[in-house]
Protein backbone atom coordinates (compact mmCIF):
# COMPACT_ATOMS: atom_id res chain seq x y z
CA UNK A 1 0.00 0.00 0.00
CA UNK A 2 1.23 3.22 -0.39
CA UNK A 3 1.52 6.01 1.70
CA UNK A 4 -0.30 8.36 0.44
CA UNK A 5 -3.72 5.66 0.40
CA UNK A 6 -2.96 4.30 3.94
CA UNK A 7 -4.66 7.67 5.36
CA UNK A 8 -7.54 7.70 2.43
CA UNK A 9 -8.42 4.37 3.00
CA UNK A 10 -8.45 4.27 7.42
CA UNK A 11 -10.15 7.71 6.85
CA UNK A 12 -13.00 6.52 4.84
CA UNK A 13 -13.06 3.15 7.01
CA UNK A 14 -13.33 4.88 10.10
CA UNK A 15 -16.44 7.28 8.20
CA UNK A 16 -17.80 3.84 7.20
CA UNK A 17 -17.73 2.28 10.61
CA UNK A 18 -19.68 5.60 12.53
CA UNK A 19 -22.04 5.35 9.67
CA UNK A 20 -23.23 2.00 10.73
CA UNK A 21 -24.01 2.39 13.97
CA UNK A 22 -22.60 -0.12 14.61
CA UNK A 23 -21.21 -1.41 18.72
CA UNK A 24 -17.25 -1.14 17.87
CA UNK A 25 -14.09 -0.25 19.91
CA UNK A 26 -10.95 0.62 17.91
CA UNK A 27 -7.87 -1.37 19.74
CA UNK A 28 -4.18 -2.16 18.77
CA UNK A 29 -1.86 0.56 17.05
CA UNK A 30 -4.55 3.05 16.45
CA UNK A 31 -5.85 3.11 20.35
CA UNK A 32 -2.44 3.05 21.07
CA UNK A 33 -1.43 6.40 19.92
CA UNK A 34 -2.95 7.66 22.55
CA UNK A 35 -0.58 6.11 25.08
CA UNK A 36 2.76 5.67 23.41
CA UNK A 37 4.52 7.80 20.85
CA UNK A 38 5.58 6.62 17.56
CA UNK A 39 3.19 3.54 17.34
CA UNK A 40 1.77 2.82 13.78
CA UNK A 41 0.15 0.49 11.67
CA UNK A 42 -1.13 -0.14 8.46
CA UNK A 43 -4.01 -2.56 10.02
CA UNK A 44 -7.04 -1.78 11.68
CA UNK A 45 -7.84 -3.44 14.62
CA UNK A 46 -11.47 -3.30 16.16
CA UNK A 47 -13.52 -5.48 18.63
CA UNK A 48 -16.73 -6.15 16.69
CA UNK A 49 -19.55 -8.83 16.17
CA UNK A 50 -19.72 -10.73 13.03
CA UNK A 51 -23.45 -9.26 12.45
CA UNK A 52 -21.98 -5.95 13.28
CA UNK A 53 -19.13 -6.43 10.04
CA UNK A 54 -21.84 -7.14 8.05
CA UNK A 55 -23.20 -3.73 8.11
CA UNK A 56 -20.55 -2.13 7.25
CA UNK A 57 -20.41 -1.45 3.67
CA UNK A 58 -17.49 -2.22 1.76
CA UNK A 59 -16.04 -4.41 4.24
CA UNK A 60 -15.13 -8.24 2.67
CA UNK A 61 -14.35 -10.53 5.22
CA UNK A 62 -11.67 -12.68 3.95
CA UNK A 63 -10.81 -15.33 7.08
CA UNK A 64 -13.52 -15.57 9.77
CA UNK A 65 -13.01 -18.29 13.27
CA UNK A 66 -14.33 -18.88 15.99
CA UNK A 67 -13.40 -15.52 17.84
CA UNK A 68 -11.12 -13.89 15.08
CA UNK A 69 -11.96 -12.53 11.37
CA UNK A 70 -9.61 -10.43 8.58
CA UNK A 71 -10.92 -8.25 5.78
CA UNK A 72 -9.87 -5.76 3.72
CA UNK A 73 -11.86 -2.17 3.11
CA UNK A 74 -9.60 -1.09 -0.04
CA UNK A 75 -6.34 -1.90 0.27
CA UNK A 76 -6.50 -1.73 4.45
CA UNK A 77 -6.80 -4.60 6.37
CA UNK A 78 -8.87 -4.91 9.20
CA UNK A 79 -8.43 -7.26 11.90
CA UNK A 80 -11.43 -8.09 13.97
CA UNK A 81 -11.37 -9.26 17.63
CA UNK A 82 -15.25 -10.67 17.75
CA UNK A 83 -17.34 -9.83 20.57
CA UNK A 84 -18.52 -13.11 20.21
CA UNK A 85 -15.16 -13.93 22.31
CA UNK A 86 -16.53 -13.33 26.33
CA UNK A 87 -13.27 -11.70 27.14
CA UNK A 88 -13.41 -9.48 24.24
CA UNK A 89 -16.68 -8.89 25.00
CA UNK A 90 -15.74 -7.82 28.52
CA UNK A 91 -12.66 -5.66 27.02
CA UNK A 92 -14.99 -3.69 25.00
CA UNK A 93 -17.71 -3.32 27.84
CA UNK A 94 -15.42 -2.30 30.87
CA UNK A 95 -12.06 -0.38 28.98
CA UNK A 96 -13.58 1.62 26.69
CA UNK A 97 -12.60 5.77 26.43
CA UNK A 98 -13.54 8.26 24.12
CA UNK A 99 -10.15 8.66 22.25
CA UNK A 100 -9.48 11.06 18.89
CA UNK A 101 -7.89 10.22 15.73
CA UNK A 102 -7.22 11.34 12.52
CA UNK A 103 -9.75 14.69 13.49
CA UNK A 104 -12.28 12.71 15.02
CA UNK A 105 -13.65 11.31 17.94
CA UNK A 106 -13.56 7.20 18.03
CA UNK A 107 -14.45 4.80 20.84
CA UNK A 108 -11.28 2.74 21.83
CA UNK A 109 -9.83 0.50 24.08
CA UNK A 110 -8.24 2.23 27.56
CA UNK A 111 -4.62 1.58 28.55
CA UNK A 112 -6.10 -0.79 30.69
CA UNK A 113 -8.11 -2.68 28.28
CA UNK A 114 -4.84 -2.34 25.94
CA UNK A 115 -2.68 -3.70 27.80
CA UNK A 116 -5.13 -6.67 29.12
CA UNK A 117 -5.19 -7.12 25.36
CA UNK A 118 -1.57 -8.00 24.69
CA UNK A 119 -1.28 -10.09 28.30
CA UNK A 120 -4.29 -12.09 26.90
CA UNK A 121 -2.66 -12.35 23.34
CA UNK A 122 1.11 -13.21 25.16
CA UNK A 123 1.06 -17.16 25.70
CA UNK A 124 -0.45 -17.85 22.38
CA UNK A 125 2.46 -16.01 20.39
CA UNK A 126 5.17 -17.06 22.54
CA UNK A 127 3.08 -21.05 21.96
CA UNK A 128 3.37 -19.83 18.21
CA UNK A 129 7.12 -19.04 18.74
CA UNK A 130 6.16 -15.56 17.27
CA UNK A 131 9.33 -13.85 18.91
CA UNK A 132 9.16 -10.64 17.22
CA UNK A 133 5.22 -9.65 17.65
CA UNK A 134 5.86 -11.21 21.52
CA UNK A 135 8.96 -8.37 21.22
CA UNK A 136 6.28 -5.73 20.53
CA UNK A 137 3.61 -7.17 22.73
CA UNK A 138 6.18 -6.76 25.41
CA UNK A 139 7.00 -3.31 24.74
CA UNK A 140 4.09 -1.85 24.21
CA UNK A 141 2.68 -3.51 27.32
CA UNK A 142 5.73 -2.05 29.56
CA UNK A 143 4.46 1.52 28.04
CA UNK A 144 0.68 1.25 28.68
CA UNK A 145 1.54 -0.56 32.38
CA UNK A 146 3.79 2.73 32.85
CA UNK A 147 1.49 5.03 31.59
CA UNK A 148 -1.21 3.53 33.66
CA UNK A 149 0.69 2.65 36.76
CA UNK A 150 -1.17 -0.47 36.79
CA UNK A 151 -0.57 -3.07 39.38
CA UNK A 152 0.35 -7.01 38.40
CA UNK A 153 -2.47 -8.14 40.55
CA UNK A 154 -4.91 -5.66 39.11
CA UNK A 155 -4.38 -6.71 35.96
CA UNK A 156 -4.23 -10.89 36.53
CA UNK A 157 -7.30 -10.45 38.60
CA UNK A 158 -9.05 -9.46 36.03
CA UNK A 159 -7.74 -12.26 33.31
CA UNK A 160 -8.11 -15.04 36.15
CA UNK A 161 -11.48 -16.06 34.21
CA UNK A 162 -10.87 -16.13 30.94
CA UNK A 163 -7.05 -17.59 30.79
CA UNK A 164 -5.51 -21.06 31.92
CA UNK A 165 -4.05 -21.10 35.75
CA UNK A 166 -0.86 -21.72 33.81
CA UNK A 167 -1.05 -18.82 31.08
CA UNK A 168 -1.85 -17.17 34.77
CA UNK A 169 1.60 -17.81 36.48
CA UNK A 170 3.36 -17.28 33.34
CA UNK A 171 2.17 -13.99 33.35
CA UNK A 172 2.84 -13.14 36.13
CA UNK A 173 6.46 -14.20 36.17
CA UNK A 174 6.52 -12.08 32.98
CA UNK A 175 4.90 -9.26 34.92
CA UNK A 176 7.71 -9.57 38.08
CA UNK A 177 10.62 -9.52 35.21
CA UNK A 178 8.61 -5.77 34.18
CA UNK A 179 9.16 -4.77 37.40
CA UNK A 180 12.36 -5.78 38.21
CA UNK A 181 13.59 -3.65 34.63
CA UNK A 182 11.65 -0.67 35.50
CA UNK A 183 13.06 -0.72 39.10
CA UNK A 184 16.52 -0.76 37.83
CA UNK A 185 16.20 2.15 36.26
CA UNK A 186 14.47 4.05 39.14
Amino acid sequence: MNDSQLPQDVNAFLDTLQSAGVDYMIVGGIALLQYIEARNTEVIDIILSLTDSDKIQGLVLEEVNEFFARGKFGLLTVDILRSESPFFRYVQERHGVDGFFLNRSLHTASAKGLALLKLYALPSLYRQHQHTRVHIYEADLQSLILHGQFKNEELLSELIDFMSPNDIHELSKILVEFEQHRSRFS
